[in-house]
C-alpha cells in the first residue's frame, strides 16, 4: 500500500509539472522577477518608438514588432555575469560590471561616448573613472516586479544627480519638479560640466517642454500659485 502511496504522488508531481509547462525551468519568463525587468523586456524601445506616443513609427509607418529592435534584450543571466573560473564557467558580478559589455548593447551610449572623445568634451563621470554600475543600480538591472514601461517611469531607476551630489539650490522650479526630472532635463548636458550653472528660462521653453510631456500648462495651476 505505501508503495503504491508513493507511486501516486510521483505521478501527481510530474502531471503537476506537465500541466504548468515546467515552470521551474523557465528561468527568464514573466513569471520572474527578472522576466518583468526592462533588461529582459526591452519595453522601453517599443513604448517610445509607438506612434500613439510620439515616437518615430509616426515617420516610418513600420510597427514595431516589425523591426529587429525588438530582438535586442537579456535572455538570460549569462548575458552579463557568466564568466570562467578555474576553467569552469560561473557567475561573476565582476563580469557584470565591465563597461564594455553594456556598450555591446547600448549602442546609442557608446556612439555618444566616441563622438564626446573625438570633440574633447568626455563625461567628467567617465573622465573620473566611474563605469555605469556605479550609478545604476542591480534593482534596475534586474527588475523588482513590476513591468515598467520605459526607464522614464516614476519608479524604474534609483541612478540620480542627487545620489551623490548635494541637493539643489532652493527654488519654486525645484520645488515643482523636485524628484520627478532629471537635473539635465532643464540645465542640459551636466555631465560634462564641473560645476552647474545657473539658468534664466524663458516661457517659452518651459511650455515647450509641458507639451511634449502632457503636463499642465495653464501657468497658475502648472508653476506660479
Amino acid at each position: 500500500m505505501k508503495g503504491f502511496s508513493r507511486t501516486m504522488l510521483v505521478v501527481a508531481v510530474l502531471a503537476a509539472l506537465l500541466s504548468t509547462g515546467g515552470h521551474c525551468a523557465a528561468a527568464g519568463e514573466e513569471e520572474t522577477i527578472f522576466g518583468s525587468s526592462l533588461h529582459r523586456t526591452s519595453r522601453g524601445m517599443g513604448y517610445w518608438y509607438d506612434k500613439a506616443n510620439g515616437g518615430l513609427e509616426r515617420l516610418t509607418g513600420i510597427p514595431y514588432d516589425a523591426l529587429a529592435c525588438k530582438n535586442c534584450h537579456v535572455g538570460s543571466c549569462d548575458a552579463c555575469h557568466k564568466s570562467e573560473q578555474k576553467g569552469k564557467a560561473a557567475y561573476s558580478i565582476v563580469a557584470a560590471r565591465n563597461q564594455d559589455l553594456c556598450l555591446e548593447c547600448h549602442a546609442r551610449e557608446s556612439a555618444v561616448l566616441k563622438l564626446d572623445g573625438s570633440a574633447g568634451t568626455k563625461d567628467v563621470h567617465f573622465g573620473a573613472g566611474m563605469k555605469c554600475a556605479d550609478c545604476h543600480t542591480a534593482r534596475e538591472m534586474h527588475g523588482d516586479g513590476t513591468a515598467y514601461v520605459s526607464m522614464s517611469q516614476q519608479g524604474a531607476m534609483d541612478a540620480s544627480c542627487e545620489g551623490c551630489h548635494r541637493e539643489p539650490q532652493e527654488s519654486r522650479a525645484h520645488t515643482v519638479h523636485g524628484g520627478r526630472l532629471d537635473c539635465k532635463a532643464c540645465h542640459g548636458d551636466v555631465a560634462k560640466w564641473d560645476r552647474l550653472a545657473r539658468v534664466d528660462f524663458k516661457m517659452g521653453f518651459c511650455i515647450g517642454c509641458h507639451r511634449t510631456l502632457g503636463a499642465q500648462v495653464d501657468c497658475w495651476l502648472a508653476c506660479h500659485r
